[in-house]
C-alpha cells in the first residue's frame, strides 16, 4: 500500500500544530496568531490542491470558510483595531488567546487528517449513480412537509418564533411546536436532499416548493433552515446536476452573504435594551456581514479557561445531547444531577457563565471549546479526527447507499453552523431523519421485493 502525498502533508501540518500548542504565549501576542492564522490558510490551499477527488464543492470549503471566521478573524483582524467588538465586551481570559487560537488549529488539523484517504489508490466518483430515488418518495416527503408545518402554525411554532426575533421572546422555550418544527425541518431536509437524485425534467414543483419554504422562514427572521437548505440544495446540484464554476459559487456566496446579513439587521435582538446595545455597538465594515460567526470566538476562549480550572469533564457535560433523540430525558437528567441544564448540555455553558441559568439571550458555544473543556488536547485531536473520517467515509458510501447519503448531507446543512454548536451534532435530528427516510422509501422496498420474486 502506497501512503498518499495529501496524508503525509496533513500529518506534518497535524505535527506543526502540536508545536503551536506547546509553544504558544502565556499572553496576547498578534504575531503568533497570524501566524497560526496563516498556517491555517496554507493548509487548506494545500488541501484541496491535493485532493483525490474532483470535486471541489462540499462539506470541507463551507467548514474550513465558516472555521476561519469563528476562530481567526477576532484576534488577527479585529482585537488590534476594536477589541471591545460586539460581545467582546464581556469579559475574558485575554491571555488565552493565543493557546485558544493553537488548540483550534490542532482541532482543525486533526480533522483535515481524517477527512484523507491513507491509501494513495485512485477513486473513480460515479456522483449520482448507485441508487434510485422516485416521484413516490419526494411527494411523501413533500406531504409531510405541508402537513407538520401546518402542525408548526397550530401549535403556535410560528409566531413563538417570531417573538424571538421581534420583541424578546425566550429562544430555549421548549413546547409542543418544538416538536412540529424539528419533523417539519427533516421532511424539508429530505425533499431538498433527493430533489436533484430524481432523474428527468420534473423536478421544477420541489425546487419551488423548496424556495417558498424557505421564503416563510426568512419571514420569521429565523435563518437556520435557510442556511441548511441552501447548502443542500448547492452541494447536491452540483453533484446530480453539473459542476458549479468557481465564478458561480463566488456570486451564490455574495448574494447569500447579503441577503443573510439584510436579514439580520432587519429583526430586533431578543435581549433587553443593555445587551442589544452592545452587540450593535461596532462597525468593522464588511466583516461586521459575518458577526453571527465571528462572535462565536469568545466562546473558545471562555471555554479553554472554563477547562484549566474544571479539566476532563469527559461526557457530563454532554448527556443532553446525547440523550436527545428521547423525549422528556433532559428534564431527568437535571432532576438525577440536581445541577442546571447549562452544565449538562454543549452549547449552553458560556451562556450560564455569563448569565446565570434561565438566560433567554443565548451567547452560543464552539465546538473545538466544547471538545477541549471535556477531553482536553487528545480529545480535542480525536474527535475533531473522527468528524473528518465521519465526512469522507459518508462522501463515498453515500454514492450506493441512501441512508449514508442522507447523513452526508444532514453534515452539509450544518457546514456553516457546526463550527459554532456542540461537538456532537444533533443526534436527534440525525435519528428521527434515518427513520422518516424509511418511511419515505416504502414504495422503493416494495418494488425490489417484487422484482425479487
Amino acid at each position: 500500500m502506497k501512503i498518499s502525498i495529501q496524508f503525509l502533508v496533513n500529518l506534518f501540518f497535524v505535527m506543526l500544530s502540536i508545536a503551536y500548542c506547546v509553544m504558544a504565549p502565556n499572553v496576547y501576542n498578534l504575531v503568533f496568531c497570524q501566524i497560526v492564522a496563516l498556517t491555517y490558510v496554507v493548509h487548506n490551499v494545500s488541501y484541496f490542491a491535493l485532493l483525490d477527488r474532483k470535486n471541489w464543492l462540499g462539506f470541507e470549503l463551507f467548514f474550513c470558510l465558516s472555521f476561519f471566521f469563528v476562530n481567526y478573524v477576532y484576534p488577527v483582524f479585529i482585537y488590534p483595531i476594536f477589541p471591545n467588538f460586539a460581545v467582546f465586551s464581556y469579559a475574558f481570559e485575554l491571555n488565552i488567546v493565543p493557546k485558544a487560537t493553537a488548540i483550534a488549529y490542532l482541532g482543525y488539523s486533526c480533522y483535515l487528517l481524517g477527512c484523507t484517504s491513507l491509501n494513495d489508490d485512485s477513486r473513480k466518483e460515479n456522483v449520482g449513480e448507485g441508487f434510485k430515488v422516485t416521484h413516490m418518495q419526494l411527494n411523501i416527503a413533500l406531504v409531510m412537509v405541508l402537513f407538520f408545518f401546518v402542525c408548526y402554525i397550530l401549535t403556535g411554532g410560528l409566531a413563538a418564533m417570531r417573538s424571538v426575533y421581534a420583541d424578546g421572546g425566550d429562544i430555549n422555550e421548549v413546547g409542543l411546536y418544538s416538536y412540529f418544527k424539528l419533523l417539519f425541518t427533516i421532511s424539508s431536509y429530505l425533499l431538498a436532499v433527493f430533489t436533484f437524485k430524481l432523474e428527468g425534467k420534473t423536478k421544477w414543483w420541489y425546487v419551488a416548493s423548496l424556495v417558498m419554504i424557505m421564503f416563510m422562514m426568512l419571514t420569521t427572521g429565523s435563518r437556520t433552515l435557510v442556511i441548511g437548505l441552501s447548502l443542500i440544495m448547492i452541494v447536491s446540484f452540483n453533484n446530480n446536476v453539473r459542476k458549479i464554476r468557481l465564478i458561480e459559487f463566488a456570486v451564490i456566496v455574495v448574494v447569500g452573504v447579503l441577503v443573510l446579513y439584510s436579514i439580520m439587521l432587519g429583526r430586533g435582538e431578543q435581549a433587553d435594551t443593555d445587551i442589544s446595545s452592545v452587540v450593535d455597538s461596532s462597525d468593522v465594515g464588511w466583516l461586521e456581514a459575518f458577526l453571527d460567526l465571528i462572535v462565536n470566538n469568545r466562546n473558545l476562549y471562555v471555554l479553554v479557561d472554563y477547562a484549566s480550572s474544571h479539566p476532563f469533564t469527559f461526557f457530563h457535560g454532554m448527556l443532553v445531547d446525547l440523550t436527545a433523540p428521547i423525549p422528556g430525558v433532559s428534564s431527568m437528567l437535571v432532576a438525577v444531577f440536581n445541577e442546571p441544564i447549562e452544565l449538562l448540555h454543549g452549547g449552553m455553558l458560556p451562556t450560564y457563565l455569563e448569565f446565570g441559568t434561565g438566560s433567554s439571550y443565548g451567547l452560543g458555544t464552539n465546538m473545538v471549546g466544547e471538545a477541549y473543556r471535556s477531553f482536553g488536547y487528545p480529545g480535542t485531536a480525536i474527535m475533531m479526527f473522527a468528524i473528518g473520517y465521519v465526512v469522507r467515509k459518508t462522501y463515498y458510501l453515500g454514492k450506493s447507499n441512501m441512508y449514508m447519503y442522507m447523513l452526508y448531507y444532514l453534515l452539509v446543512s450544518h457546514s456553516i453552523m457546526y463550527t459554532r454548536g456542540p461537538i456532537i451534532m444533533d443526534l436527534r435530528l440525525i435519528t428521527w431523519t434515518m427513520a422518516l427516510l424509511y418511511i419515505t422509501t416504502c414504495d422503493i422496498r416494495i418494488v425490489r421485493k417484487e422484482a425479487k420474486k
